[in-house]
């Protein structure tokens, strides 16, 4: 089994937030019809990108 991996390196919390959610919607548009399951983690490190996840414009897709 091969696996790749793509690294990115981000300016900040805000930039990781933002990017994690970014993508996120991004996945989830290319399941729109077909169900999936996600594992978020919990606690106050995720919690920025869930807040911007919940806010419009991300909130809204």
């Amino acid at each position: 089994m091969t696996v790749s991996a793509k690294v990115t390196l981000l300016d900040d919390a805000e930039a990781v937030a933002r990017g994690g959610a970014e993508r996120f919607v991004a996945l989830a548009a290319q399941k729109r019809n077909v169900p999936f399951t996600v594992a978020l983690s919990g606690g106050s490190t995720p919690r920025r990108m869930f807040e911007l996840l919940a806010a419009p414009p991300l909130g809204e897709s």
